[in-house]
C-alpha cells in the first residue's frame, strides 16, 4: 500500500501523512488484538487492567520516540540522500517542546 501511495502521488507531505495513518492503523490493530487476549485476565482479576494501561502508555511513549528516530527513512524531495539526517538521534519530546515554546513566545 505504501508503494502504491508513493507511485500515485509525488507530494511529500501526503506521503508522510499516509505513513502516519498506516502506522496508526497497524498500532490500533495490534492493541485491539492484545486487548482481546487480555479479556480473560480482566475477568479474573481487575488489577490486570492496570498492567494493560501501563503497557499502552509505555508503548505510546516508545513508539513516538521510535518514529522520530526512524523518520529519515521517509525521504524528502530536494534533500540529498543520507542514511541519517541532522538530529536523527535527538529526543522527540524535547523537539516538540521547543516547537511549542517557539509558537507560544513568537520567537
Amino acid at each position: 500500500m505504501t508503494l502504491f501511495t508513493y507511485v500515485a502521488s509525488r507530494d511529500y507531505n501526503f506521503a508522510v501523512l499516509v505513513n502516519g495513518v498506516y502506522f496508526a492503523v497497524a498500532t490500533l490493530a495490534g492493541q485491539v488484538t492484545l486487548a482481546r487476549h487480555y479479556r480473560p485476565l480482566f475477568a479474573t482479576d481487575p488489577r490486570h487492567r492496570l498492567g494493560y494501561a501501563a503497557w499502552v502508555l509505555l508503548y505510546v511513549f516508545v513508539a513516538i520516540q521510535l518514529a522520530w528516530v526512524l523518520r529519515p527513512f521517509v525521504g524528502a524531495p530536494g534533500v540529498p540522500t543520507r542514511f541519517f539526517r541532522e538530529g536523527a538521534w535527538s529526543n522527540a519530546y524535547v523537539v516538540v517542546a521547543e516547537d511549542v515554546w517557539r509558537l507560544l513566545t513568537g520567537g
